[in-house]
């Protein structure tokens, strides 16, 4: 029970008075001085037979503290179980989001067979050589230039592309042809058509400047 609790003894003069504030734990005491020794005795007795102040509710408070904690920790770890992928998760976004599996990107990209001979062979790269080109989109432009010329090929997927620049001889071999053919294509050099490309006049010509007074 909370509040103040008091006790009194009155006999004549010898009026003693005990208070005792179980919220804040304060305890009076005012007696004559030749009775203070028993009222301090008789205070220890009247406390002694009571029940701790607040007891209740402190328990009642560690209780609630304790439940919520526990509610606090298990509310956590359903959020961090929510929001951690599982490792099978992490290993099936990783693969699916790799760049090697997409249509154009290294990695996905299969040799094709042309058929060709060793002299149409040497002809690309021969092309290659003599045209000198300084970034890959040039060498893109030339490899389906020389095709058009060696063997009359004009139109080429991912795959024949990448085959084209491995023929011409071409070590450093784009990692995201994709890319490459849309900036291509944004460039004019290079038109779609469905999921194969064709060399545009403007891409012929930058080629033919290329080879200009070179002899093939």
């Amino acid at each position: 029970m909370d509040g103040d609790r008091g006790h009194e003894e009155m006999g004549g003069q010898d009026r003693i008075s005990l208070k005792i504030d179980l919220r804040s734990g304060m305890l009076e005491l005012d007696a004559p001085e030749n009775r203070f020794d028993a009222a301090i005795e008789k205070a220890k007795e009247l406390l002694g037979s009571m029940p701790p102040a607040g007891g209740g509710s402190a328990a009642r408070n560690n209780a609630q503290k304790e439940e919520q904690a526990t509610l606090e920790t298990e509310a956590s770890e359903d959020v961090a179980n929510a929001v951690r992928p599982t490792r099978e998760a992490v290993k099936t976004r990783s693969k699916s989001g790799r760049s090697s599996g997409r249509p154009g990107r290294i990695g996905s990209f299969e040799v094709v067979d042309f058929g060709l001979t060793e002299a149409n062979e040497r002809g690309l790269r021969r092309f290659m050589e003599l045209a000198e080109p300084k970034d890959q989109g040039a060498m893109v432009a030339v490899a389906m230039y020389a095709s058009e010329k060696i063997f009359g090929k004009s139109e080429f997927n991912y795959n024949e592309v990448y085959s084209l620049l491995r023929l011409s001889g071409i070590k450093a071999l784009p990692k995201a042809l994709d890319v490459l053919i849309s900036r291509l294509v944004e460039m004019q050099w290079v038109a779609r058509d469905g999921l194969n490309f064709k060399l545009k006049f403007i891409g012929r010509d930058f080629v033919e400047g290329l080879l200009e007074g070179k002899s093939i």
